[in-house]
């Protein structure tokens, strides 16, 4: 990563310091970057954790304390979500596995500075889907989706309920029961990231480091359609920052993708933050991590869309790139048959009648 990465964000991050510098222009550019990332949060971490608050334009100063003070918010209401989730299913005694950011926070880790989350993602057993659905339910949790045919696309293709809101609070609950799509081109046995998931409290745990980290480029990579998602970059940046210190993480990391079948999105994941983020991956590693590549001609389309999606959205190049990803993600998601159907389907209800 150099200073003309075409990011001032991602150019912030390599050098905290350079926002000491920046012109009303560049601050106009990398205000505008960090608001449509939801990273301006991260960026007043990054200014109070190096000591240059003080040194930053007065107004920069305002609006980089209202994103702590919106940061800070939403993590006390995603926190007390997740408490308000823990009563509604007492007595409930399977695991409940808090994933993404929520996860995050609760494990006070380094990708959680500044971060905003509108949601609590949480994971239990397919068996369990039923019992934990009713009792949220039953405790003031409503359907967000109605419509008979996205709730079937829910219960029989995707990887979690149709997402649950509560009215009162404002919070919506995504119910999963694996990390991807039960259709999609790519699937994972649930049951092993059960087996070794990390207790918080009770019941409640989170992912082990190494699924944390796969969970992510899954999301990002496969699940995901990667425009405008610098946020996810950064967040698997972090982690490996952060999980890497420990002994061994390296190995573990490489055994659990291919004990789980995750060696592509680990292989995009540990490329991208390493070519734009400028990530510290041991060689070793890279080296094996070749065997998960994909074909030339995919991996060109990968090398030329996810940087440039990486950047601020301003350019005709990134819509293009964008769409690209966009039905990329949509091919990974299901069958072929099945994909023209669906999207048949929304096409023909959006018809006026």
């Amino acid at each position: 990563m150099t200073e003309t990465s075409g990011s001032l964000v991602i150019d912030v991050l390599n050098k905290p310091s350079q926002m000491t510098g920046f012109s009303v222009g560049q601050w106009n550019s990398i205000l505008y970057e960090a608001r449509v990332n939801s990273l301006t949060g991260r960026l007043a971490a990054e200014a109070r954790e190096h000591d240059l608050w003080h040194q930053l334009p007065k107004r920069v100063q305002d609006i980089f304390l209202s994103a702590e003070i919106d940061a800070e918010s939403r993590q006390r209401r995603l926190m007390w979500e997740l408490n308000r989730i823990r009563r509604a299913l007492f007595g409930f005694e399977g695991r409940i596995v808090v994933l993404k950011g929520g996860a995050y926070i609760a494990r006070n880790m380094q990708t959680a500075k500044g971060r905003i989350s509108s949601d609590v993602d949480i994971m239990v057993e397919r068996s369990d889907l039923d019992a934990v659905e009713d009792m949220l339910l039953e405790a003031g949790w409503v359907h967000s989706i109605e419509d008979d045919y996205d709730q079937k696309y829910y219960r029989e293709w995707a990887h979690e309920l149709p997402p649950l809101y509560h009215p009162d609070r404002g919070m919506t609950v995504d119910v999963h029961h694996t990390i991807l799509p039960v259709m999609g081109r790519l699937t994972v046995d649930a049951g092993m990231l059960f087996e070794c998931t990390e207790q918080l409290d009770g019941n409640l745990h989170s992912l082990s480091p190494e699924d944390m980290l796969l969970h992510s480029a899954v999301h990002l990579f496969h699940d995901g359609v990667i425009a405008v998602s610098l946020r996810n970059l950064i967040e698997e940046h972090d982690m490996i920052g952060e999980f890497s210190k420990a002994e061994g993480f390296w190995d573990k990391l490489l055994n659990r993708a291919d004990e789980l079948g995750l060696g592509r999105p680990l292989y995009y994941c540990l490329r991208y933050c390493s070519m734009i983020l400028g990530t510290e991956v041991p060689e070793h590693v890279l080296k094996d991590m070749q065997r998960h590549a994909p074909n030339g001609l995919t991996l060109g389309m990968m090398d030329w869309t996810v940087p440039l999606t990486m950047k601020p959205p301003t350019s005709r190049m990134f819509q293009v790139a964008a769409k690209i990803l966009y039905i990329r993600s949509h091919w990974l998601r299901m069958p072929t048959g099945l994909l023209f159907k669906h999207l048949a389907t929304k096409f023909l209800r959006r018809l006026p009648v």
